[in-house]
């Protein structure tokens, strides 16, 4: 049947929602963020289908029940505290029609191939993400939280980005990405466990010669599932 509804949770500047929505020509597109900012950028597409409202999930999802045919959440694990998953995606359940889907994208610490320096930064980044009540691991207990939920169907696949200019163009751009982000968790990475910036800029520095020589990749988590449907 036709979907009638979409919601994006954590949606930023809109971009995914605007991109779908000529695919779903009859529906009605929504995106949440809790970035006013972000909100605001979206809302100057103005899409005559898509609506973007501020909104943080962790106080719940400001729809009724049933809202949506199809909700997704994506890249939220730096977001959402470890404890506030389970009330997470039970709303996302809960507005979410009876016979619709949830999808669920996120990626935690699932690298293959690291190097000294990636390990070296992927631990600092636990150490601070555990002081402030986050997990990355909680992305391998998805599609248990989606279950108890009340989904159905819930499967879930890994997909492996290469990172580095060893893999080309994809792989050049994964790489920009996370040297992007960890760029920006140095101040808390020097703030929370007593770093000088020198010693962050030397693992910096090393990582994209590392990537190459270790073939580094950075792994995906999708899951997906049905919300039950009514009984006839």
């Amino acid at each position: 049947k036709p979907v009638r509804g979409l919601l994006g949770v954590g949606c930023g500047p809109g971009a995914g929602l605007t991109d779908a929505a000529p695919f779903f020509p009859t529906a009605s597109l929504a995106g949440l963020d809790s970035d006013a900012e972000q909100i605001a950028l979206a809302n100057t597409v103005r899409h005559p289908h898509c609506q973007f409202v501020q909104g943080d999930v962790l106080e719940g999802l400001p729809f009724a029940e049933g809202s949506f045919d199809y909700t997704h959440m994506r890249c939220m694990i730096l977001a959402i505290p470890a404890r506030a998953w389970p009330f997470v995606i039970g709303e996302l359940v809960r507005v979410t029609a009876h016979g619709g889907w949830v999808e669920l994208f996120d990626g935690g610490q699932g690298c293959e191939h690291m190097g000294p320096n990636m390990q070296q930064m992927v631990t600092w980044g636990e150490q601070v993400l555990a002081q402030r009540g986050f997990d990355v691991q909680v992305i391998d207990h998805l599609g248990t939280m989606l279950r108890q939920a009340g989904a159905e169907q819930v499967r879930e696949q890994r997909l492996t980005i290469p990172v580095g200019s060893w893999a080309g163009r994809a792989g050049d751009l994964m790489g920009k990405d996370l040297l992007a982000l960890f760029e920006a968790f140095k101040v808390p990475l020097c703030t929370a466990l007593s770093l000088q910036p020198e010693q962050v800029d030397a693992v910096l520095r090393a990582l994209s010669h590392e990537w190459d020589t270790y073939h580094t990749c950075y792994t995906y988590l999708e899951v997906h599932g049905q919300c039950r449907k009514r009984a006839e």
